[in-house]
Formats: C-alpha cells, sequence, structure tokens
C-alpha cells in the first residue's frame, strides 16, 4: 500500500517563519554592504576623490621608483625573462645602476604631479566608459605623446644626463668611444661632464632614435602588471578586473536589492495571526538585523585589514613591492572608512524601525488608553 505523507499544518508555518526570519536577519547587513558600495564606488568621480583624499599623487613617484627597484632586483633571480623596459638593448643594465631615490628624481624630471593625475584620471574615465559598454576587461592605455614630447626638449636632454651620471665611471677605451663612435645605444658608464658636454649633439641624436621606437600608447597591464617579468601568474591587473567584472554584472541585484528584502518582509506578514507574537514575528527580527549591520559598520575597515594582510598580500605575486601593495590598500581602507557610516546610519534607521514595532505591539497588549478625567457634578440646593 502506498504510504501517505501528511503535513503538519501548524509546523509547515512555523519552518516558514523561521526561513524568512534568518534569511531576513542575514541579508539586511549584507544588502546594505553591497548596495552602498554600488552607490558610493561604482562611479569615477568616487576614485578620482579617493586618489586626492590619499594624497595619492604627491607619492606616486616613490611608488613608482620603489616597484622599479623591487623588480630590478627581483629580475637578477629569473635567467628566462626579456628584456627589461626593451626600448634600448641594456635598458635593464642602465637602470639597475641606479638607486631607488636615484630613479624617483629621474622619474619626477619625466612625470610631474599634475600630468600623472591627469593620465589616472583619464584611466579611470576609460574604465568606466568600457565597462557601462559591457567591455569588462578593457585594454587600459596610457598616452605617450606628452612624455615623448618632454624627452625630445631640455628635459629629455636633462634626463640622460642625470642617468649616465649614474653610471659607473667609464675605463679609458669606453670614454675614447664616447669621443669618437656614434651612440647607437645609451652607454652604461660614466665618462666625464666635459665629454658628456661635447658629446650633447650625438647624445640628442640618439634621443631621437629612442624616443621613435617608443609606443604612442602603453597599456596599464604592462605598467602595472609585471613590467614585463616573464611569470606564470596573472597580473594584479587581470586579477582585479576578474573581480571588478563580477561585481558588475551583479549591479542589477545589488540594486534591488532592498526590494527583496522588502518581498521577505511582506512574506514574513502572510504568518501573522492575531494570536500569534507580534514581536516574535516582527520587532526581533527588525531589531536582529539591525544590531548585526550596526556591528558590521563597526568592524567593516578592522576586518578589510585582516582580509588584505592575511588573504590578499600572500596571494599576490612575487614582482609587487611592498610601497605598491601599501598604497593601493590604504585608497582600498579610506573607500572602507568612506562605507561604514553609511551602512551605521541605515542600520541605525532599522533598529529605530524594530524598537517602534517593539513599542506598538507593547502598547497593543497593555491596551493603554487615554481616558478623560471624571467631571464633577453640581446639584441644585
Amino acid at each position: 500500500m502506498p504510504v501517505k505523507i501528511q503535513f503538519n499544518r501548524a509546523s509547515m508555518i512555523k519552518a516558514g517563519i523561521t526561513l524568512l526570519t534568518i534569511a531576513i536577519i542575514i541579508l539586511t547587513p549584507l544588502a546594505l554592504l553591497l548596495y552602498n558600495m554600488e552607490t558610493a564606488l561604482m562611479n569615477p568621480s568616487a576614485y578620482k576623490q579617493l586618489l586626492i583624499q590619499e594624497n595619492f599623487y604627491a607619492t606616486l613617484h616613490q611608488v613608482i621608483a620603489s616597484q622599479l627597484t623591487h623588480e630590478l632586483q627581483a629580475s637578477t633571480d629569473d635567467t628566462n625573462r626579456p628584456a627589461f623596459i626593451n626600448i634600448t638593448k641594456n635598458s635593464q643594465q642602465i637602470l639597475m645602476n641606479l638607486d631607488q631615490a636615484e630613479l624617483q628624481g629621474l622619474i619626477v624630471l619625466l612625470l610631474p604631479i599634475d600630468w600623472a593625475q591627469i593620465k589616472f584620471e583619464n584611466i579611470i574615465d576609460q574604465y568606466f566608459a568600457s565597462m557601462n559598454n559591457r567591455i569588462y576587461h578593457p585594454n587600459l592605455l596610457i598616452a605617450m605623446d606628452d612624455i615623448k614630447e618632454r624627452l625630445i626638449g631640455k628635459v629629455g636632454l636633462q634626463f640622460f644626463v642625470e642617468m649616465i651620471r649614474a653610471q659607473p665611471a667609464c675605463n679609458d677605451q669606453e670614454s675614447l668611444a664616447w669621443q669618437t663612435s656614434p651612440l647607437e645605444e645609451v652607454p652604461a658608464c660614466f665618462p666625464s661632464e666635459t665629454i658628456i658636454k661635447e658629446s650633447e649633439p650625438k647624445t640628442s641624436e640618439l634621443l631621437y632614435q629612442i624616443i621613435a621606437r617608443m609606443p604612442d600608447e602603453a597599456s596599464l597591464e604592462y605598467f602595472f602588471g609585471s613590467f614585463g617579468y616573464q611569470s606564470n601568474e596573472a597580473t594584479i591587473v587581470t586579477r582585479f578586473q576578474k573581480l571588478a567584472a563580477g561585481f558588475w554584472k551583479a549591479r542589477i541585484i545589488i540594486r534591488i536589492s532592498p526590494i527583496i528584502l522588502l518581498i521577505l518582509l511582506f512574506l514574513l506578514g502572510l504568518f501573522h495571526k492575531p494570536e500569534r507574537s507580534f514581536v516574535k514575528l516582527w520587532s526581533l527580527p527588525v531589531i536582529l538585523s539591525g544590531l548585526i549591520s550596526l556591528l558590521m559598520a563597526a568592524l567593516l575597515v578592522p576586518v578589510y585589514r585582516l582580509i588584505i594582510s592575511n588573504s590578499v598580500i600572500p596571494k599576490l605575486p612575487a614582482y609587487i613591492a611592498p610601497d605598491f601593495i601599501g598604497t593601493f590598500a590604504r585608497i582600498g581602507q579610506t573607500a572602507a572608512a568612506n562605507i561604514a557610516p553609511l551602512i551605521a546610519i541605515q542600520a541605525i534607521l532599522i533598529l529605530l524601525l524594530g524598537g517602534l514595532l517593539y513599542l506598538a505591539d507593547y502598547v497593543r497588549r497593555r491596551r493603554l488608553k487615554i481616558r478623560k478625567p471624571p467631571t464633577k457634578k453640581y446639584t441644585l440646593m
């Protein structure tokens, strides 16, 4: 005989209430976090403001110099890597003779702060324009025209001379080659101030040849990737784009997440009956959601630091310098700190709503009524 499965209606209602309550308590803080991330961070002006707020452009030259130095030191352990910035045959050898302070001085000379800000803001605009057009892995390009024009003039000659001054002294044969042979590549030695001054025409001609080899546009994947480092690991730009693409595709769900919560509350309200506890059904889930959301706002920055230090940094490629990591980690922390107050305010409003629901139920249960004081009756004697 077939077995008849009997359902207890009261148990089913109780299970439905429990599941909806748990869903509301869990999804409320998550929805607040994602919704505020989407509204506060998914626009280009937010990131432009973050970079200014963190004084990013004032420290950019130091960060790039630190990354270059770190990359050059790491490159000595890899015999199979390609030439470092292969504009000249001996680019890597020349750069390896520079310390971090000398590299920073050259970068300051080549890329002023105002130019750096324009280029970064242009990249941000490129990125958001691509993402809004559903190009989720855009090839972000840095215009090199203004840098090439700067190298052609006096700045380029000064850049060349400062770079040569940082090289080890030439021997007699190398010094003679400076004076008698045409310069086909940048020499990796310093002859003397007199020879450098006399060689200005040859130096200018060499600069023109080097600049002609430079591309008009350079990919961000190269400059903020592995800088030509031969590695099987995904570059930091690729990893970021993959993460951002997933978030961007989920924007529609994130935007309607408050509506989803309202639907859950509506479904929960369908189970309410006069004889059932109003406080347990409505007030407590709302109050718990508010408390958890408020706790999340308070812990957002500490949890961010914990995740970055324990889960993100250990998985980054070896060629990323600590200064580079620290700079962008601080920018992310500032973004989290900007979102936390918004979540806290919304959590407090949810708590107030829960408190008012509890108060309303308390008043209803006590059946408080406002009664008029009894009036005195007067009789005529």
